[in-house]
Protein backbone atom coordinates (compact mmCIF):
# COMPACT_ATOMS: atom_id res chain seq x y z
CA UNK A 1 0.00 0.00 0.00
CA UNK A 2 1.41 3.70 0.09
CA UNK A 3 2.41 3.61 3.94
CA UNK A 4 5.76 2.96 3.80
CA UNK A 5 8.81 3.91 7.08
CA UNK A 6 8.76 7.82 8.27
CA UNK A 7 5.74 9.66 9.26
CA UNK A 8 3.30 7.89 11.43
CA UNK A 9 0.18 8.51 8.49
CA UNK A 10 2.07 8.55 5.57
CA UNK A 11 1.18 9.77 2.38
CA UNK A 12 1.08 7.88 -1.22
CA UNK A 13 4.90 8.12 -2.17
CA UNK A 14 4.52 9.62 -5.54
CA UNK A 15 2.96 12.73 -3.80
CA UNK A 16 5.42 12.73 -0.89
CA UNK A 17 7.70 12.96 -3.97
CA UNK A 18 6.55 15.69 -5.46
CA UNK A 19 5.69 17.73 -2.18
CA UNK A 20 10.24 17.36 -1.37
CA UNK A 21 10.54 18.33 -5.47
CA UNK A 22 8.02 21.75 -4.88
CA UNK A 23 9.37 22.37 -1.39
CA UNK A 24 12.72 22.37 -2.87
CA UNK A 25 11.61 24.66 -5.70
CA UNK A 26 10.26 26.98 -3.41
CA UNK A 27 13.69 27.40 -1.48
CA UNK A 28 14.81 27.89 -5.57
CA UNK A 29 12.87 30.87 -6.37
CA UNK A 30 14.50 33.72 -4.69
CA UNK A 31 17.77 32.59 -6.00
CA UNK A 32 16.01 32.52 -9.24
CA UNK A 33 15.13 36.34 -8.67
CA UNK A 34 18.38 37.34 -7.63
CA UNK A 35 20.15 36.09 -10.40
CA UNK A 36 17.64 37.46 -13.20
CA UNK A 37 18.22 41.00 -11.01
CA UNK A 38 22.15 40.93 -11.22
CA UNK A 39 21.64 40.36 -14.76
CA UNK A 40 19.28 43.17 -15.41
CA UNK A 41 22.10 45.44 -13.08
CA UNK A 42 23.99 44.11 -16.02
CA UNK A 43 22.27 45.34 -18.84
CA UNK A 44 21.66 48.39 -17.38
CA UNK A 45 24.01 50.83 -19.17
CA UNK A 46 27.35 52.13 -16.80
CA UNK A 47 29.93 55.20 -16.65
CA UNK A 48 32.21 52.49 -16.09
CA UNK A 49 33.97 50.07 -18.65
CA UNK A 50 30.97 47.82 -20.38
CA UNK A 51 30.88 44.34 -19.55
CA UNK A 52 30.51 42.58 -22.76
CA UNK A 53 30.31 38.69 -21.68
CA UNK A 54 27.67 36.81 -23.83
CA UNK A 55 24.84 35.91 -23.38
CA UNK A 56 25.47 32.10 -23.12
CA UNK A 57 28.02 33.07 -20.99
CA UNK A 58 25.87 34.71 -18.87
CA UNK A 59 23.17 31.90 -19.00
CA UNK A 60 25.80 29.06 -17.97
CA UNK A 61 27.21 30.84 -15.05
CA UNK A 62 24.01 31.74 -13.67
CA UNK A 63 23.09 27.82 -14.34
CA UNK A 64 25.83 26.42 -12.46
CA UNK A 65 25.27 28.93 -9.94
CA UNK A 66 21.65 27.39 -9.25
CA UNK A 67 23.02 23.80 -9.46
CA UNK A 68 25.45 24.17 -6.86
CA UNK A 69 23.04 25.60 -4.39
CA UNK A 70 20.49 23.18 -5.60
CA UNK A 71 22.61 20.41 -4.74
CA UNK A 72 23.54 22.04 -1.29
CA UNK A 73 19.82 22.75 -0.47
CA UNK A 74 19.16 18.83 -1.02
CA UNK A 75 22.12 17.91 1.05
CA UNK A 76 21.42 20.08 3.28
CA UNK A 77 17.76 18.16 3.68
CA UNK A 78 18.83 14.60 3.37
CA UNK A 79 21.21 14.79 6.03
CA UNK A 80 18.81 16.31 8.33
CA UNK A 81 16.30 13.52 6.95
CA UNK A 82 18.68 10.76 7.79
CA UNK A 83 19.59 12.65 11.31
CA UNK A 84 15.86 12.29 11.87
CA UNK A 85 14.76 9.04 10.87
CA UNK A 86 18.01 6.87 12.49
CA UNK A 87 17.32 9.26 16.07
CA UNK A 88 14.35 9.76 18.17
CA UNK A 89 13.46 13.51 19.52
CA UNK A 90 13.36 14.68 22.75
CA UNK A 91 9.49 14.61 22.42
CA UNK A 92 9.72 10.97 21.68
CA UNK A 93 11.59 9.89 23.85
CA UNK A 94 9.66 11.33 26.68
CA UNK A 95 6.59 9.84 25.33
CA UNK A 96 8.37 5.92 25.42
CA UNK A 97 9.58 7.14 28.94
CA UNK A 98 6.74 4.98 30.65
CA UNK A 99 7.32 1.77 28.67
CA UNK A 100 10.05 -0.68 29.63
CA UNK A 101 11.84 -1.98 26.82
CA UNK A 102 11.78 -5.21 25.92
CA UNK A 103 13.18 -8.60 23.36
CA UNK A 104 11.55 -11.38 22.26
CA UNK A 105 14.10 -14.03 20.10
CA UNK A 106 12.31 -16.81 18.51
CA UNK A 107 12.65 -20.27 17.88
CA UNK A 108 15.01 -19.42 14.56
CA UNK A 109 16.52 -16.90 16.15
CA UNK A 110 14.92 -13.60 14.79
CA UNK A 111 14.41 -10.92 17.11
CA UNK A 112 11.19 -8.13 17.96
CA UNK A 113 11.81 -5.65 19.81
CA UNK A 114 9.23 -3.89 21.82
CA UNK A 115 7.98 -1.57 24.86
CA UNK A 116 5.70 -2.25 27.42
CA UNK A 117 3.71 -0.51 30.02
CA UNK A 118 2.85 -2.37 33.31
CA UNK A 119 -0.37 -0.90 35.21
CA UNK A 120 0.26 1.56 37.54
CA UNK A 121 0.69 -0.21 41.27
CA UNK A 122 1.50 -3.63 39.59
CA UNK A 123 0.26 -6.64 41.48
CA UNK A 124 1.51 -10.36 40.65
CA UNK A 125 -1.23 -12.00 42.32
CA UNK A 126 -4.24 -10.16 40.21
CA UNK A 127 -4.56 -10.59 36.50
CA UNK A 128 -4.77 -7.70 33.94
CA UNK A 129 -5.73 -6.78 30.62
CA UNK A 130 -3.07 -6.74 27.93
CA UNK A 131 -3.81 -4.11 24.99
CA UNK A 132 -1.51 -4.39 21.98
CA UNK A 133 -0.87 -1.84 20.10
CA UNK A 134 0.52 -1.69 16.51
CA UNK A 135 2.25 1.19 15.45
CA UNK A 136 1.78 2.82 12.14
CA UNK A 137 5.69 3.73 11.09
CA UNK A 138 8.49 1.43 10.97
CA UNK A 139 11.69 2.70 12.87
CA UNK A 140 14.91 1.35 13.74
CA UNK A 141 15.34 2.18 16.96
CA UNK A 142 13.40 1.25 19.84
CA UNK A 143 11.28 4.34 21.20
CA UNK A 144 9.77 6.14 18.36
CA UNK A 145 7.17 3.60 17.66
CA UNK A 146 5.17 4.80 20.98
CA UNK A 147 4.45 8.38 19.19
CA UNK A 148 3.15 5.88 15.71
CA UNK A 149 0.95 4.03 18.02
CA UNK A 150 -1.95 6.42 19.35
CA UNK A 151 -3.79 3.74 21.91
CA UNK A 152 -0.62 3.69 23.29
CA UNK A 153 -0.45 7.01 24.06
CA UNK A 154 -3.45 7.34 25.00
CA UNK A 155 -3.46 4.99 27.43
CA UNK A 156 -0.40 6.55 29.05
CA UNK A 157 -2.18 9.57 29.82
CA UNK A 158 -2.17 9.94 33.82
CA UNK A 159 -5.62 9.70 34.01
CA UNK A 160 -5.73 6.72 31.66
CA UNK A 161 -3.61 5.08 33.96
CA UNK A 162 -5.61 5.53 36.62
CA UNK A 163 -8.71 4.73 35.46
CA UNK A 164 -7.20 1.59 33.14
CA UNK A 165 -5.48 -1.13 34.77
CA UNK A 166 -3.53 -2.66 32.37
CA UNK A 167 -0.55 -3.85 30.20
CA UNK A 168 0.25 -2.42 27.24
CA UNK A 169 2.64 -4.09 24.39
CA UNK A 170 3.91 -2.56 21.48
CA UNK A 171 5.96 -4.20 19.80
CA UNK A 172 8.83 -2.49 17.36
CA UNK A 173 7.51 -2.81 13.13
CA UNK A 174 11.27 -3.06 11.34
CA UNK A 175 12.40 -1.35 8.56
CA UNK A 176 10.23 -2.01 5.23
CA UNK A 177 7.77 -4.53 7.32
CA UNK A 178 4.29 -4.57 8.44
CA UNK A 179 1.73 -6.42 10.54
CA UNK A 180 0.41 -8.59 7.99
CA UNK A 181 -2.45 -7.81 5.83
CA UNK A 182 -0.59 -6.07 2.89
CA UNK A 183 0.24 -7.18 -0.28
CA UNK A 184 3.86 -7.51 -1.47
CA UNK A 185 5.28 -6.35 1.98
CA UNK A 186 7.03 -8.75 4.43
CA UNK A 187 5.02 -9.08 7.34
CA UNK A 188 6.59 -9.86 11.63
CA UNK A 189 2.94 -10.84 12.21
CA UNK A 190 3.87 -14.26 13.45
CA UNK A 191 6.71 -12.68 15.57
CA UNK A 192 4.55 -10.55 17.29
CA UNK A 193 2.42 -13.34 18.22
CA UNK A 194 4.73 -15.33 19.99
CA UNK A 195 5.77 -12.21 21.82
CA UNK A 196 2.51 -11.83 22.82
CA UNK A 197 2.09 -15.17 24.20
CA UNK A 198 5.26 -15.04 25.78
CA UNK A 199 4.17 -12.58 27.95
CA UNK A 200 2.22 -15.07 29.83
CA UNK A 201 5.01 -16.56 31.40
CA UNK A 202 6.62 -13.14 32.48
CA UNK A 203 3.65 -11.05 33.71
CA UNK A 204 -0.13 -11.67 35.17
CA UNK A 205 -2.24 -11.38 32.29
CA UNK A 206 -5.57 -12.52 31.77
CA UNK A 207 -5.50 -14.07 28.82
CA UNK A 208 -9.15 -13.79 28.54
CA UNK A 209 -8.91 -9.70 27.95
CA UNK A 210 -6.26 -9.18 25.44
CA UNK A 211 -7.19 -6.41 22.72
CA UNK A 212 -5.68 -4.92 20.04
CA UNK A 213 -5.86 -1.69 17.85
CA UNK A 214 -3.94 0.38 15.02
CA UNK A 215 -4.43 3.18 12.86
CA UNK A 216 -3.21 2.47 8.91
CA UNK A 217 -0.49 0.26 9.33
CA UNK A 218 -1.65 -1.05 12.26
CA UNK A 219 -5.25 -0.73 11.56
CA UNK A 220 -4.35 -3.27 8.36
CA UNK A 221 -2.83 -5.49 11.52
CA UNK A 222 -5.37 -5.24 13.92
CA UNK A 223 -8.06 -7.18 11.23
CA UNK A 224 -4.98 -9.28 10.54
CA UNK A 225 -4.16 -10.26 13.97
CA UNK A 226 -8.09 -10.69 14.88
CA UNK A 227 -8.14 -13.10 11.33
CA UNK A 228 -5.09 -15.12 11.77
CA UNK A 229 -5.63 -15.71 16.13
CA UNK A 230 -8.99 -14.97 16.72
CA UNK A 231 -8.56 -17.15 19.84
CA UNK A 232 -6.21 -15.08 21.78
CA UNK A 233 -8.56 -11.55 21.77
CA UNK A 234 -11.75 -10.40 23.28
CA UNK A 235 -11.86 -7.01 21.69
CA UNK A 236 -10.46 -4.47 18.68
CA UNK A 237 -10.15 -1.47 17.40
CA UNK A 238 -9.14 -0.93 13.56
CA UNK A 239 -8.68 2.57 12.54
CA UNK A 240 -8.11 2.97 8.51
CA UNK A 241 -7.46 -0.33 7.68
CA UNK A 242 -8.60 -3.36 5.85
CA UNK A 243 -8.85 -6.85 6.22
CA UNK A 244 -9.60 -10.54 4.42
CA UNK A 245 -13.84 -10.28 4.14
CA UNK A 246 -13.21 -14.10 4.03
CA UNK A 247 -11.80 -14.41 7.70
CA UNK A 248 -14.92 -12.74 9.12
CA UNK A 249 -16.63 -16.29 10.04
CA UNK A 250 -13.46 -16.72 12.58
CA UNK A 251 -13.66 -13.44 14.20
CA UNK A 252 -17.80 -12.94 15.42
CA UNK A 253 -16.68 -13.91 18.61
CA UNK A 254 -14.83 -10.77 18.57
CA UNK A 255 -16.19 -7.38 20.07
CA UNK A 256 -14.77 -5.14 17.09
CA UNK A 257 -15.26 -1.29 16.99
CA UNK A 258 -13.75 -0.08 13.31
CA UNK A 259 -13.28 3.49 12.41
CA UNK A 260 -12.89 5.26 9.26
CA UNK A 261 -12.84 8.48 7.11
CA UNK A 262 -14.80 8.53 4.23
CA UNK A 263 -12.45 10.82 2.49
CA UNK A 264 -9.10 8.51 3.32
CA UNK A 265 -6.94 8.41 0.03
CA UNK A 266 -4.07 6.48 1.57
CA UNK A 267 -6.28 3.26 2.77
CA UNK A 268 -9.87 3.40 1.01
CA UNK A 269 -13.10 3.41 3.17
CA UNK A 270 -13.80 0.52 1.67
CA UNK A 271 -11.30 -1.69 3.81
CA UNK A 272 -13.30 -0.96 6.71
CA UNK A 273 -16.77 -1.25 5.07
CA UNK A 274 -16.12 -4.69 3.56
CA UNK A 275 -14.98 -6.19 6.51
CA UNK A 276 -18.07 -4.66 8.91
CA UNK A 277 -20.16 -6.18 6.16
CA UNK A 278 -18.35 -9.85 6.13
CA UNK A 279 -18.82 -9.80 9.68
CA UNK A 280 -22.39 -8.99 9.94
CA UNK A 281 -22.93 -11.32 7.30
CA UNK A 282 -21.18 -13.81 9.21
CA UNK A 283 -23.28 -13.52 12.12
CA UNK A 284 -21.54 -10.66 14.10
CA UNK A 285 -22.40 -7.62 15.41
CA UNK A 286 -19.32 -4.78 15.50
CA UNK A 287 -19.72 -1.17 15.98
CA UNK A 288 -18.62 1.34 12.84
CA UNK A 289 -17.76 5.12 13.22
CA UNK A 290 -16.79 6.67 9.67
CA UNK A 291 -17.03 10.47 9.40
CA UNK A 292 -18.05 11.80 6.28
CA UNK A 293 -15.87 14.71 5.54
CA UNK A 294 -12.65 12.96 7.28
CA UNK A 295 -9.64 11.50 5.49
CA UNK A 296 -6.73 9.42 7.22
CA UNK A 297 -5.82 11.22 10.14
CA UNK A 298 -8.82 10.43 12.38
CA UNK A 299 -7.73 9.59 15.49
CA UNK A 300 -8.37 13.01 16.73
CA UNK A 301 -12.27 12.16 16.30
CA UNK A 302 -11.57 8.47 17.54
CA UNK A 303 -10.76 8.99 20.90
CA UNK A 304 -13.98 11.87 21.19
CA UNK A 305 -16.40 9.21 20.87
CA UNK A 306 -18.30 8.84 24.39
CA UNK A 307 -16.99 5.24 26.37
CA UNK A 308 -14.81 4.03 24.03
CA UNK A 309 -12.24 2.79 26.34
CA UNK A 310 -14.87 1.86 28.75
CA UNK A 311 -16.44 -0.43 26.12
CA UNK A 312 -13.29 -1.86 25.33
CA UNK A 313 -11.85 -2.88 28.65
CA UNK A 314 -15.30 -4.72 29.09
CA UNK A 315 -14.78 -7.11 26.71
CA UNK A 316 -14.24 -10.58 27.06
CA UNK A 317 -13.70 -13.58 25.57
CA UNK A 318 -15.63 -16.32 27.45
CA UNK A 319 -15.98 -19.20 24.80
CA UNK A 320 -12.47 -18.70 22.63
CA UNK A 321 -12.40 -20.86 19.73
CA UNK A 322 -9.43 -23.50 18.67
CA UNK A 323 -6.26 -22.07 18.46
CA UNK A 324 -4.42 -21.62 14.97
CA UNK A 325 -1.11 -22.13 13.80
CA UNK A 326 1.31 -19.10 14.35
Amino acid sequence: MWFKDIPPYPPNATLDLIQQYLGLADRIVPVLLLVNFINELKSVSSDKEPINLPTEVLIAKAMVAILAICTTVLAIQLIGDNYSYTHASPRETALAKPFEEGSYIGPQGDTLLYRIMKPLHYDHRKRYPLVVGLPASCWSDNTRQIDACPIAKWLATDENRRKYAAFVFVPRCPPHTGWGGVANTPSVAPLAIEAILSLDKAFSIDAQRRYVSGVSRGGYGSWHLIGTHPELFAGAIPVCGEGDPSQAPGMVGISVWAFHGAKDMNVPVSGSRNMVNALKKAGGTPHYTEYADAAHGIWEEVVKTPGLLDWLFAQKQENPPKASKI
